[in-house]
């Protein structure tokens, strides 16, 4: 099964095959020191769908390679919003702030918010994440040319 798929490919898998590929992953992730410190939250904090971060954080945070993102961790799944994504809605907003707030509107079982920024993680407050967020969508409208 190719990386480039598995988002997708894991859904269509029995049971058992899906046991081994998050077994699998989340042995590879124990090579990273970063992945290993998200994997101890995953396994102590969130009780269903931790393929979320096995499956869907995990190929994220490959892909952005080292740049910053708010990881949140609910009970039932986790979040990964990227601080460098270039998204934005036919209005011209950038994309991550409303996503931010939608998570935290419809899911009431949050078990902590973090920031992941030059390979460290740290547990932040609602506060403090809303207003990153609010800096880095500010960002993406003062470039320097």
């Amino acid at each position: 099964m190719s990386k480039k798929d598995i988002r997708i490919t894991f859904y269509n898998l029995t049971d058992e095959q899906k046991k081994r590929v998050l077994y699998y992953r989340k042995r590879k992730a124990m090579n990273d020191e970063l992945l290993k410190k998200m994997v101890n939250i995953v396994e102590s904090k969130v009780k269903k769908y931790k393929s979320d971060f096995y499956i869907h954080d995990m190929e994220v945070i490959q892909e952005i390679q080292g740049e910053p993102f708010i990881w949140v961790v609910r009970e039932k799944g986790t979040h990964l919003i990227h601080l460098y994504y270039d998204g934005f809605d036919d209005q011209g907003n950038w994309e991550q702030i409303p996503y931010f707030k939608c998570i935290l509107e419809l899911f009431h079982d949050i078990m902590a918010i973090f920031l992941v920024e030059n390979g460290k993680i740290g547990k932040i407050p609602i506060q403090e994440a809303l207003k990153i967020l609010d800096i880095y969508g500010y960002s993406h409208f003062c470039v320097v040319v």
